[in-house]
């Protein structure tokens, strides 16, 4: 998505990609036409400043350093909704000497 909410390209899924077998497909169905006929466009196009201003502002007002802000689009009475915040920060956070200790921790617990 570029920084006006144009898409530059929008990928199907293949059945096999990342192991999931079609597993998202079967859960969920596929993608609605509407949004491979370019209805999702105008949508981010409409509201991609203000996603943008609230995405950024959630992570300057929290002092991270990468976060990912998961936006709910398409409903006409409430517009875009946030559906979840992950934050996706790194070990540059914690004092020096902690981060060789903690990034060995989580390489041997994954």
């Amino acid at each position: 998505i570029l920084p006006s909410g144009r898409i530059t390209h929008l990928t199907r899924w293949k059945q096999d990609r990342c192991g999931m077998r079609g597993g998202i497909r079967r859960m969920y169905g596929p993608l609605p036409a509407w949004i491979l006929e370019g209805g999702l466009e105008p949508l981010l196009e409409e509201h991609w400043a203000f996603i943008a201003a609230e995405s950024e502002t959630i992570s300057r007002r929290w002092g991270l350093d990468e976060v990912r802000v998961d936006w709910f689009l398409g409903c006409p009475v409430f517009g875009p909704r946030i559906c979840e915040v992950t934050w996706m920060g790194t070990g540059d956070r914690l004092p020096r000497p902690l981060q060789l200790v903690v990034a060995e921790a989580f390489f041997a617990g994954h």
